[in-house]
Formats: structure tokens, sequence, C-alpha cells
């Protein structure tokens, strides 16, 4: 750790870093008070991890809205197969976003149900608040 590292100012915990990102800075404020009520709460360690997911979470949002537009195919040109429809890049990206984003809600012990208070927990206990008819039980 160089001098330079030491002297450099800390990143408030109350301020999303990254200022542009609607949905990041929307994150960000959602998350935030749910990591800091933890008691194994670390700024060193949960903070990057948050600014990950956040900024995962702003590239999803624009991922979605770029296929929105042009949709999730295309065609290619007459070749010697004839044409052929292909998933689009960006397809594939959202995809690997996503998966990322499990990942990372799941190494900060999130989720939006968790976060907002619609789950209790896990399991049972947040089975049973569930409606009824939706816990699986088709009898």
């Amino acid at each position: 750790m160089t001098n330079k590292d030491k002297l450099a100012p800390k990143p408030k915990v109350s301020e999303a870093p990254w200022e542009d990102g609607i949905i990041y800075t929307k994150m960000w404020n959602r998350f935030l008070p749910y990591l800091k009520a933890k008691k194994e709460f670390s700024t060193e360690v949960h903070l990057p991890l948050l600014d990950m997911l956040c900024s995962l979470y702003q590239e999803k949002t624009e991922l979605e809205q770029i296929l929105k537009v042009t949709g999730l195919v295309f065609q290619t040109g007459e070749g010697r197969n004839g044409n052929q429809v292909r998933l689009r890049p960006e397809a594939t990206q959202l995809n690997v976003v996503r998966k990322d984003i499990k990942h990372y809600t799941a190494l900060l012990d999130l989720s939006l149900g968790k976060v907002d208070g619609r789950l209790g927990g896990r399991g049972k206990a947040a089975m049973d608040q569930l409606p009824k008819g939706t816990d699986g039980d088709w009898d």
C-alpha cells in the first residue's frame, strides 16, 4: 500500500459512488440500509460487492431496453445453409448479467423480497406468508 492509497478519501457509506445511473442509485439506496443493519457489516467487504451488484442492475436495465427495441433474435443473410435465426449478443450478455446478479445477491444475503419486507425468511416461514394455493400443494 502506497502513501497515495492511504491518503485517498474513503467513500461515504450513505452516498452512492456512481451518481449517473438512475437504477444504480435506486438499488444502492434500497439495499444499503438493510446491509448496514447487519451486525457483520464491513465497509471494506460489503460496499465493493454492493457496488458491483448495483452496476449489474444498471447494465441489466440498459440491455433490456436495447432488446425491447431490437428483439431477441436476428436473421443472417442467405448463405450455404440458407437463412439462420440467431440470438443477439445482447441477449446472451443479459443472461450472464442475470446469473451474476443471483451470485452477488447470494454473497450479500440479499433479495428484493427480504429487503422490502415481503418475505420474512426462508423455508416454511416464508411459505406460510404466501397466498393459499401457491405453496405447491395441489390437493
